[in-house]
């Protein structure tokens, strides 16, 4: 979930950059262009102290035959452009580290 907490109201449009990376910094996984389910990318606005959240499908590891790979922090990009350091989250996840990880997000929709 990500929250406007600035003093202005932002924008947003579809579903943000998000990279889930290894202890070391590794990229092993990030967002490819599939949008989960019949989600339309749309565009929104949060107030400040407004919500959005976004839903992301990661395949289970054992679905393919490949080497695991530990996902230690999942990187949120939430600028158009993708630059900026991101926001970080501690994660605990697998991912196939030869690059068979099948991982979607959806758009952003506002937290209920």
């Amino acid at each position: 979930m990500l929250t406007n907490v600035s003093e202005q109201s932002c924008s947003y449009y579809g579903g943000p950059g998000v990279l889930l990376l290894g202890a070391d910094g590794t990229n092993l996984a990030s967002r490819d262009d599939k949008i989960l389910g019949p989600i339309e990318p749309e565009a929104g606005a949060l107030a400040p102290g407004e919500s959005a959240q976004v839903e992301a499908l990661l395949t289970y590891v054992v679905t393919y035959d490949c080497t695991p790979a530990k996902v230690t922090t999942i990187r949120v990009l939430v600028t158009s452009d993708g630059a900026g350091p991101g926001i970080d989250a501690p994660a605990d996840l697998q991912v196939c580290g030869d690059a068979w990880t099948d991982f979607t997000v959806g758009s952003l929709v506002p937290a209920s």
